[in-house]
């Protein structure tokens, strides 16, 4: 399944990321997914999730998917990339 979304292109190694394509992918690919990172006092996760989707965008040798946030700070979408 990753490969057929160009995960394969992502470099991996940033925990994160893994929590982020780790729920997309136990959960078949869904349009968006709820925030799956673990909470960390003292950080907001608001924040934290568009940092996180930031990195996730930004990992990717090519752009072949695209992460974003759906507007509520609280679910994370797919889409392919352009």
């Amino acid at each position: 399944m990753l490969e057929r979304h160009g995960f394969e292109r992502i470099e991996h190694g940033n925990l994160v990321n893994t929590y982020l394509r780790s729920a997309f992918e136990e959960e078949g690919w869904p349009e968006a997914i709820d925030d799956p990172l673990p909470g960390v006092s003292g950080i907001d996760p608001y924040e934290r999730l568009h940092d996180a989707v930031g990195r996730l965008n930004r990992a990717q040798k090519e752009a072949s998917i695209r992460f974003e946030r759906d507007g509520t700070g609280k679910r994370v979408l797919w889409r392919p990339g352009e």
